[in-house]
């Protein structure tokens, strides 16, 4: 899982945030931009390889894929996508499982929302169970909740998706 600590620097009238990664990779921050210092690319930012792991269960046509992090952020988002999308190119119904998520970004939520796209184009859908109550409030806060359903178990999740499949 890669780390970002971040540390606030004062450079003459401008202020400089600097983020170092696990990764060997550095990002600054200030008014010219994005600079990164790395050990195998002076210019560019790597980004990661690495991908997530989850653990899927299917139901008749529903694929219930578990979010196995606490945490869906800027710092692990990259890998959420790598490991999700092989997923999402077999499957149409998808439940997520966010019994483990207790804290989202913006970024994380992009990220569900790409899920949600994706399964879109494939004429597919997206529903969740298990969402922590403070990961709920963001959600109606943004309005996630009016895009995708939020419910209480996995079973009225499944049954719900079920419901919708073509032919029910």
């Amino acid at each position: 899982m890669m780390t970002v600590s971040q540390k606030s620097l004062l450079d003459g009238d401008a202020a400089i945030t600097a983020y170092a990664r696990t990764e060997q990779c550095i990002l600054v921050s200030h008014s010219n931009g994005f600079h990164s210092n790395s050990n195998t690319n002076k210019n560019k930012i790597r980004k990661s390889e690495k991908t997530m792991k989850f653990n899927t269960e299917k139901t008749d046509d529903v694929t219930i894929i578990e979010i196995p992090v606490d945490s869906l952020d800027a710092g692990n988002v990259i890998e959420f996508k790598n490991g999700i999308a092989p997923i999402l190119d077999r499957c149409d119904y998808v439940v997520f499982d966010m019994g483990r998520v207790k804290f989202i970004d913006s970024s994380g939520i992009g990220a569900i929302l790409s899920c949600l796209r994706k399964l879109h184009s494939q004429d597919g859908a997206l529903s969740m169970f298990g969402v922590k109550e403070q990961v709920l409030q963001l959600f109606k806060l943004v309005r996630i909740d009016r895009i995708i359903t939020v419910h209480p178990t996995k079973t009225d999740a499944i049954k719900a998706l079920q419901d919708a499949l073509p032919g029910s």
